[in-house]
């Protein structure tokens, strides 16, 4: 299927959310406003035969995200949470199989560029599209996997344990700043370290961010999904009274088959619509696609030669001007000079 083929299925107008799931296990386990898991429940109160694809952090035989399905709501928690490695999707095509044989209404969720090769997988297989949803996520780029798979290692011989529970953004921590969690089998736990800044503060300054991902097709707003799911930054500035501590969900309806769903969401939380400037003013990845850093290739020619460290002293958290950095937000956070 053509990408044109794809956008002809979709309303050629949008409208934009700002959305606060009102269940506090269910927020607090999500990166952002808990959107997903409310829409989610809605579809299995809306359809029998439900099952949802999504991407889950998995721990064996090594740790790395996949795309896994789920025939329970209460199951679908493993699929909240933000995870910058793609999930891989080398079972989803023999799932779909399967559940279209069955009857399953089939909720998929995922990149832009997942869903895409979703769809085609559709057109070729003639299956009907009536029985799909599809849930697209905006996308900063993917982290590339070798990287991440040598820094969870160096975390493992640090602490000497395997690691049992990864999450790239920890809610506890707050919604800004991308705070990082991760748990050993031996009981040890670090709640956003200097350690683990490396991998934030490398993928959002694009070092480790796959190549392909810097000319992204899918970083504008004719979106492949249903629905469009991200982070709702700036909403204070348009909505000030809005209580933002457990993060704020932006919902884009891009569908017939979304506004039915979302005609249901405000039993779940808090909904409002926003203007479409509030969205891409603070939403650069719904407007062109991340843009490489200027030593990106320097970046990558001093991992493969130098390893790890080396890029973590230079490039990451490892080194004195990020240590007074982490440190003096510490404090500022802890005398509430900083908001998180």
């Amino acid at each position: 299927m053509s990408r044109k083929k794809i956008e002809n299925q979709l309303t050629t107008s949008h409208k934009y959310f700002a959305y606060i799931n009102k269940n506090l296990n269910e927020i607090k386990d999500s990166s952002s406003g808990g959107a997903f898991l409310s829409i989610v429940k809605i579809i299995f109160s809306l359809h029998e035969n439900v099952v949802v694809y999504g991407c889950e952090m998995k721990y064996k035989p090594n740790i790395h995200a996949e795309i896994t399905k789920s025939y329970k709501y209460q199951d679908c928690l493993k699929f909240s949470g933000s995870k910058y490695i793609a999930g891989d999707i080398k079972n989803v095509f023999k799932y779909i199989d399967e559940d279209v044989n069955n009857g399953m209404y089939i909720v998929i969720s995922g990149l832009p560029c997942q869903l895409s090769a979703i769809r085609n997988y559709l057109k070729i297989k003639k299956y009907n599209e009536d029985r799909f949803f599809f849930i697209d996520l905006i996308c900063h780029g993917t982290g590339n996997v070798d990287f991440f798979e040598n820094f969870v290692s160096l975390l493992s011989k640090k602490y000497n344990s395997e690691i049992i529970q990864y999450k790239f953004r920890d809610k506890n921590q707050g919604w800004k700043g991308y705070p990082s969690y991760v748990k050993f089998i031996n009981g040890k736990e670090l709640k956003n370290t200097l350690i683990l800044r490396n991998f934030p503060i490398l993928y959002l300054n694009g070092y480790i961010i796959r190549k392909s991902c810097f000319s992204c097709q899918f970083s504008n707003l004719n979106r492949v999904g249903d629905i469009t799911l991200g982070d709702c930054w700036g909403i204070e500035a348009s909505e000030g009274k809005i209580d933002t501590k457990y993060g704020v969900s932006l919902i884009i309806s891009n569908s017939e088959k979304s506004e039915q769903v979302l005609s249901f969401i405000s039993q779940y939380g808090y909904i409002k619509e926003i203007a479409k400037e509030t969205v891409i003013s603070n939403q650069q990845n719904l407007v062109n696609g991340h843009k490489p850093p200027k030593e990106y290739d320097q970046f990558w020619n001093l991992y493969k030669n130098k390893g790890i460290k080396k890029v973590l002293k230079k490039y990451g958290s490892m080194n004195v001007r990020q240590f007074v950095r982490f440190y003096l937000k510490k404090f500022a956070i802890k005398f509430h000079l900083y908001k998180i």
